[in-house]
């Protein structure tokens, strides 16, 4: 879906948003002990920037991180040292300070299609028999599956629970994004604020109550 930019007619319906990952090398038995990992949990947190990691079978730490914007929506190239995957170790070491001087075996990044309104959504049109789902923004595994099945039932008419679910023909959520620079200067103003108000939390601040009141008064 990042890549749908190069569609004729959704040039400004879905951009591109970079997410990057790292891969640790294998942890010990002690190791992983000591993280209280023996369940292979997933995990992230509540940082408005978001984040997501998992133990894997062969006992690494998969970790990820988004999301970069570039104008134009630019479709970046990864290479492995790319300096950007070194912000991404640094926010798995701030999860587990005790994995500091451990080696990182993977990396890379790619882009994923986001809707103005950062919501995924399946529409479609009885009457032209056209349709369109997308919007995944990173959930697109699970979420394209569960919208093929549904909009499979759109198509043949079956009156199922999957078709009267929030996120089909919703109202409201088919606007485009901006054009540019005003897109790029909202998206870069709405990621610095994020920064900031996860960084006043972090320090405990007394700023920290106003920003994130600011962030979503701007950016609903």
């Amino acid at each position: 879906e990042g890549y749908s930019d190069s569609l004729p007619g959704i040039k400004r319906r879905l951009i591109p948003m970079h997410s990057m990952m790292v891969v640790t090398e294998p942890l010990s038995v002690e190791q992983i002990g000591q993280l209280r990992f023996e369940k292979r949990y997933t995990f992230g947190n509540l940082d408005h920037m978001v984040t997501y990691g998992q133990l894997t079978a062969d006992r690494r730490i998969a970790f990820g991180c988004r999301g970069s914007y570039h104008y134009g929506s630019g479709i970046k190239q990864f290479r492995s040292d790319d300096p950007e995957f070194e912000v991404v170790r640094k926010t798995l070491l701030r999860f587990f300070p005790d994995l500091r001087g451990i080696g990182f075996t993977h990396s890379w990044g790619g882009a994923m299609g986001v809707t103005r309104s950062l919501r995924p959504s399946i529409n479609y049109d009885h009457e032209s028999g056209l349709g369109w789902a997308g919007g995944y923004f990173g959930n697109g595994v699970g979420a394209a599956n569960l919208a093929g099945r549904t909009m499979a039932d759109l198509i043949t008419g079956r009156d199922t629970e999957r078709v009267h679910t929030p996120w089909v023909n919703p109202a409201g959520l088919r606007g485009k994004w901006e054009p540019e620079p005003i897109r790029w200067l909202g998206i870069k103003s709405r990621t610095k604020l994020m920064q900031l108000a996860d960084s006043t939390e972090y320090r405990d601040s007394a700023m920290a109550p106003a920003i994130s009141k600011t962030l979503e008064t701007l950016f609903p």
